[in-house]
Parts: structure tokens; sequence; C-alpha cells
């Protein structure tokens, strides 16, 4: 591979732009619902990691796989379902 001056500009650019990005678009999820209800979905991005691995790498789909999503999902649900109030 040859690397030139627009080979490293694009390269740069794709690294570092789209996590920008999410950073900025995760903190105003934070700023706009609060950092209790948002922290919880952070632990999407290994879902979603793998899921990209899977449809755009090819990557085998194993068992443990549906286990970890399943786990990931019921953990999200159960950190932002309503509680009751406390009893005064």
């Amino acid at each position: 591979m040859h690397f030139n001056r627009m080979t490293l500009s694009v390269l740069g650019f794709v690294m570092t732009a789209p996590s920008l990005i999410a950073y900025m678009a995760f903190n105003r999820g934070v700023e706009l619902v609060g950092a209790n209800r948002a922290a919880p979905f952070f632990h999407l991005m290994p879902v979603f990691g793998s899921a990209l691995a899977i449809l755009v790498l090819g990557e085998q789909v194993e068992w443990f796989h549906g286990v970890g999503y399943a786990l990931v999902i019921a953990g999200i649900i159960t950190a932002t379902r309503a509680r009751a109030p406390a009893p005064a």
C-alpha cells in the first residue's frame, strides 16, 4: 500500500470524525435525558460492534453473541424501567 498525503489525510479523517461525532451525539443525549438514564446505553457499543463485524466483515455468528446481546438488552431494560416511589 502506498501512503501519500491524500491517503494519510483520508485515513486520519476516517479515524477521528466518526469517533468525535459519536461522542458528541452521546454527550448531547446525556444532556437531554440525564446521566442516569443515558449511562446504560453505553453498553450497546460492543453489541453494535459485533453486529457490524458479522454483517460487514462476515464474522461467524456464535451462540455467545445471542447470550451477550440478551444480557445487555436485559440489563438496559432493568436499569431504565420506572421504579415505584419510595414510601414516605
